[in-house]
Formats: C-alpha cells, structure tokens, sequence
C-alpha cells in the first residue's frame, strides 16, 4: 500500500483512514484478509498514522529549534510478506509473514529563523532519529506486538551490552575487526564509508523474536541528513514477529480498542494548522515536553556525529575524544527509551483490549492488576499460540494461575513441550506447579493414559506425581484398576509388575499396602501373600520389600551383624568351592544363617543328619552321607549385600517359603559372590555333629 504525505497529513486524511480501518472489521475473515477492502485499508491506516505522528514531531522539534521547515513529498510503501510453502516449485500454501514499512521518500527541508546553521543540523538529525523510531513504534501501536526500526535495534543492541561503531573513512580500517556482520551488509556499510558517509551500527546480530539481522545508520555528514536501514534492505520497520493470517484479521478490531488513544492525533494536526506557538499550546504540552527530551538525548549523538567529521578532516584530537565519551551510546539509550513513552499508552491500550477480548473483562482485570505492562501478556500470549495452544487452554490457565501460569506454558513452550500436550495441562491441571520436566516427559510419552495422568495428579497429588514420574503409563494404569490403594502400593515400593502379579494371584493392593503398614514387632506374613508367592513361578517371583516391611527386613537382615555361616558336606566343598574365585553358586548367591546361631542348631540336630536337613530346609536324605562338614563364616555379609531370599535363587528349592526363614524355622539370608580369601571368609572343619575338628 503506498501512501503518501503532501507535505501534511490532514486532519480530515487521518479520521478518513481511520474510520475505514474500523469499518471493515466486522466483516473480514480469514478467505478475504488479503483483499484491498481490508488490509488495504489497514496498511493505508498505518502508513497514514506514521506521517501523521512524524509530522507533529517535527512541529515540535522545528519550535524547539527555532526552525522553519518544510516537508518535501514523503512517499512511504506499508505491506504484509508472506512465507510460502512449495511443492514441485509451485506455491501450494501461504504461512504467516511480517508487516512492514518502507519509507522511500521523506525529506524536510529546514531554515532556521535566526540563521543558526548548527540548529538546522540539530533539527535534520534529532527528525531522521525520531522517524525511524516510529517506523517499529507504528506497529505496536496498531497490533500491541514489537516493532523494529534501526533506532529500536540500535537501542536494544545497547541493552544487550553490545558495541556501536561509529564508521568512517578516517576509522574503518581500524576498526571494521569489530563489526561481525553478514557479507551483504558488509557489502554495503563498505559501500558507504567510501562515498564518504558516516554509518552508525552495532557489532553483534541481533535477535529479536523471529527476526534476526543489523540496524544501521548511513549519514551525509555535510547536510545531516540520514538513510535508517535495517538489514534486508528495508529503509523502514517491521514487525519484530511473524504474524498469522488469524491474527491479521484481528488487526481491524485492534484498532477499533486504539481509537480513544488515536484520535489525539487529528486534534493535534488541527491545532498545529493554526500555527506558531498558540496553536502548539493546544492539547499538547505533554508530547511538547517529551520531543523536547528525546531531543536532548540525541545531542549526545548528533556532538558524536560532529566529532566524526573533524576526525574525518584530519583533526586527531577529535578522534581520540569520540572514542573516549561514546556519547552517542548514551543518546540512543535515553532517546529511545523516551520515544518509547510516547507510544505507550497508546501500545498499552491496544493490548489491554485484546486481553479483555480473550479472557472477559473480570480475568483480565485479575490478570492486570500487578501487570505494569499489558503488552507483556499479548507477547505470552502470541507465543503461547504459535506453540499450539488453544485461546480456552490459555483463558483457562490464567483463571487458575495467572500470570506466572503463562510464564510456565512459556518456559514449557521453549523447552520444545508440545502444544496437544500443553494444551492438556493448561484445560485441566488444577495445580501447574506440580508438573515437573520429568512428569511432563512421561505425560508426552504416555500411549493413551495422558488425560487420565492428569486426572490422577489432580486427585492425588504429589503421591500421584511420584508414583507416574516413577512409572508412567504403567502407574496410571494400576490407580485406575485399584484407585487410592493401587496408590498406596507404588508409593509403599511395589512395581506395577509386581501388583499385577499379585492381583493374578488373587492378592489385591490393599492386602500388600496392609502387609507392609505392619511394624516389625510379631509380624507374621499374610498366609495369602505367602501362598501366592509359591505359587508363582520360580523366577518370576517378587522382591521381599514389596510384601515385607521395611522395618522387619531390617530387623532380620541385623541378625547378620556379627557374620553369617554356610554349612556343607567336605565332598560339596571341595567339588565345587576349593579352587574357586568365590564361595556362591552358578547364579552368584549363597544362602547363609547367621553365625551366632550355628551353636543352636548343633543343639538342636544333636548329631541327627535327617534333623539338621529339616531344620536348614534340605530334602530329607541331603546331609546322609556327610562324615565330615564344612562350616564356611562370611566374616561381614554386609560387603557381600545379605539380603532376605526371593526364591527365585539357584538354591531356592520346594521348601523354601518366603519371609526369610527356613521350613526348620531357621533365620536365612542370601550373600552375592563372596570372594574366595581369608579376608572375607574362615573355613572351618566339622565333624557330622558340627564339631570343630583339629
């Protein structure tokens, strides 16, 4: 859309433009956005509302400098590029693309009335700062959305920490080094410097949103006059974001919310065609005193350009004291974070609105009560969008967490979460913060139980929490088959495996969870428990932590602290166990019973073969021939992790029972590859009566 300013935008141009743009928004969607009838109007608005906010500027600047001026033809061209997608070089689908604006033409001529050369200087500079900075500032204030121009870039670069060159042919080879910029913007600051201009620049790319690239500065140093480009070759702005179809449509009613704030404009235009200082007095004394500011803090730039061109014919004083105040720094810092103020009520109001839009007036009134900036949330809410939430999704989090919900669907969106899977949370989560990275994880790779995990966190918890982030789908799974106890028994340490083993078996959560509440003193193991790890096949059969308590394993397993003992006949020992790197069986377990309670058991077997078979749970017959025995002391079970049998051991055979005792009754433990050395076993010789031999 081109647009152009006969020397001033009218006050009756501006209403026109405006009005237009409102009409049409009742009736645009997404078939006819790219029609002349909408975003014609649209761009013809804008461009219109950017000659109109700079011609007042310079009202102000040309009374602050005492200067007549005069606007020359100013021809500017307002667009929207897409991104298209192509199939077999052929457009097959257009994507969200970039408004912009691109200022070809706008001179301003400037006489001062008390001959003052340097005030004309001034005036043509501080004019050509303040343009550029409207041409990012115009899209805030349409779409609530950031903007860029080279002045914004320049200023976000200083935030950044990055360096502004100030290039010339008395510098450039000096300092070019400090310029990392792409070749075809090299190209052209080079171009420049050899015809003699001065160009302004930061050193580093920049990335603001979806744009990526340089802002940059050419100046005539005889005239002032400056070229504000940004790199791409546009010589005006953009919007910093790639913006949808969807959210070109809503444009039309942005600027319905904009008008209160607009419609300053007209009135200011109509008291500067009365002319001289009365007509300036008239509704705008606050945006007087602002130019006056923004114009202040420029100087330090424009005494930075002046510097620039005696280092230029040859003054190397002048050299050395640009390099030394870096004023200019300073007035593109100050300046810019001014000519934002002018805009920001008017960005502010647009993106006040649009919350209200989304949210209803009564969250957005919530959301916005400690929110010092309304176009913070659009922002969120924009990116939040584009990662694929839904508006309800987002409507939905505010009402339960409010601003700092919306921080953490960012943070999730950057951290490459889903939007399906966002989505989910942000509808349905009563509490965002218990959704840890680690939960989100099993959520995103949950096949069919992510509603449910949900559902579950809600009810239960953290207890929820910990048990999916533990298990996944497969938790999810037993809290629905067995609810608040299935619960209970993952968080009590029993796999999902192990309850559905259990269940198959008759053995339902409840039972387990009641089995290992129990405390240590008089425990007895549930005869269903015991009968259902029988009968479960060997190797298949479950950790004893999941049906014993904590509390009587270690109790048991203390009765191993002052050692544990393996009893075997002399012809066991020296078939399979003499020359061996350790005392264990094939699968590297040994069962043992604890030292101190060899003597009992010598009491008890009183010399009776078949009675010491029954009581360390042999079959009948084991021990019968055994003239003489082995007793193998495991000097600290602890190095070889004892632990309580789980009957799935080489030496579990039928009359192993689970709990830890032998069918005799005799405490039991298991040891894992206890090293064949006299550092951590004893051998000891025994008679069948379990007499020590000399």
């Amino acid at each position: 859309q081109i647009t152009e300013d006969m020397q001033n935008i009218t006050e009756a141009e501006i209403t026109l433009a405006m009005n237009e743009a409102k009409g049409v928004s009742d009736s645009v969607n997404e078939e006819n956005v790219y029609s002349d009838a909408y975003l014609g109007k649209i761009l013809d608005f804008a461009g219109k509302t950017y000659y109109a906010q700079i011609d007042i500027a310079n009202s102000l600047l040309a009374e602050k400098e005492n200067i007549s001026s005069t606007r020359s033809l100013g021809v500017g061209m307002t667009g929207y590029t897409v991104q298209t997608s192509s199939m077999f070089n052929t457009t097959v689908g257009i994507n969200e693309g970039s408004l912009y604006i691109d200022i070809d033409l706008n001179t301003v001529s400037a006489v001062s009335r008390s001959g003052d050369k340097e005030s004309e200087y001034r005036f043509i500079t501080a004019a050509g700062v303040i343009s550029s900075y409207y041409e990012g500032l115009i899209w805030e204030e349409l779409t609530g959305e950031k903007g860029i121009s080279t002045i914004s870039l320049l200023n976000t670069a200083l935030k950044d920490n990055q360096k502004l060159l100030m290039l010339s042919s008395a510098n450039f080879e000096a300092e070019k080094s400090k310029l990392h910029a792409d070749s075809a913007t090299m190209q052209e600051i080079t171009r420049a410097v050899n015809a003699g201009k001065i160009v302004t620049i930061h050193s580093d790319k920049l990335t603001v949103d979806d744009w990526q690239g340089y802002g940059y500065i050419i100046t005539d140093p005889e005239t002032g006059g400056a070229a504000y480009m940004i790199s791409g070759g546009l010589s005006g702005g953009s919007t910093s974001g790639l913006v949808t179809i969807s959210y070109l449509v809503n444009i039309g009613f942005a600027i319905a919310d904009m008008i209160q704030v607009i419609n300053m404009i007209p009135t200011m235009l109509s008291a500067f065609s009365m002319g001289g200082p009365i007509g300036i007095a008239i509704g705008v004394v606050v945006a007087t005193v602002m130019t006056a500011l923004v114009i202040a803090a420029i100087y330090d730039y424009i005494s930075s350009i002046q510097l620039m061109i005696a280092y230029m014919n040859g003054d190397e004083s002048a050299g050395q004291q640009l390099m030394l105040n870096s004023l200019f720094n300073i007035g593109f810092g100050v300046g810019g974070a001014l000519l934002g103020g002018v805009t920001k009520r008017a960005v502010k109001a647009v993106a006040k609105n649009k919350i209200v839009k989304m949210l209803g007036e009564e969250i957005a009134e919530k959301l916005l009560k400690n929110v010092s900036d309304p176009t913070d949330i659009t922002r969120l809410f924009k990116q939040l969008s584009k990662g694929g939430l839904s508006d309800d999704a987002i409507k939905k989090m505010v009402e339960n967490s409010g601003e700092e919900g919306l921080e953490w669907l960012s943070k999730q969106v950057k951290n490459g979460v889903s939007g399906e899977i966002l989505d989910k949370i942000a509808k349905n989560a009563v509490d965002y913060t218990k959704y840890s990275d680690d939960l989100i994880r099993k959520i995103a790779s949950s096949n069919g139980y992510a509603d449910d995990i949900i559902k579950y966190v809600n009810k239960y918890g953290d207890d929820a929490v910990k048990a999916i982030t533990k298990y996944g789908d497969d938790a999810a799974k037993v809290i629905s088959d067995y609810a608040d106890d299935g619960l209970k028994a993952l968080n009590k340490g029993v796999t999902p495996t192990t309850i559905n083993n259990f269940a198959d078996h008759n053995v339902t959560p409840d039972i387990l969870v009641e089995s290992l509440s129990k405390s240590a003193d008089n425990f007895t193991l549930d005869k269903r428990i015991s009968d259902a790890v029988l009968d479960m096949p060997k190797g298949t059969r479950p950790d004893p932590s999941s049906y014993l308590p904590k509390s009587y394993i270690d109790k048991h397993l203390a009765q191993f602290d002052d050692g544990a003992t393996y009893l075997l006949s002399y012809d066991d020992y020296e078939r399979f166990y003499r020359d061996t790197q350790y005392i264990a069986r094939n699968d590297g377990t040994l069962f043992c019973m604890p030292s101190n309670f060899v003597d009992e058991v010598k009491s008890t077997a009183n010399g009776d073969l078949s009675k010491l078979d029954e009581l360390l749970g042999y079959d009948n017959g084991f021990f019968e021939n055994a003239d003489t025995m082995v007793r193998i002391d495991i000097i600290d079970p602890k190095k070889s992790n004892i632990s309580i049998p789980n009957g799935n051991e080489v030496g579990a055979n039928n009359n192993w029972l689970p709990g830890g005792y032998t069918s005799g009754g005799v405490p039991e433990g298991i040891v894992y590859n206890v090293p064949n050395n006299s550092s951590y076993i004893k051998v000891t010789l025994l008679d069948n009566a379990l007499n020590e031999l000399n």
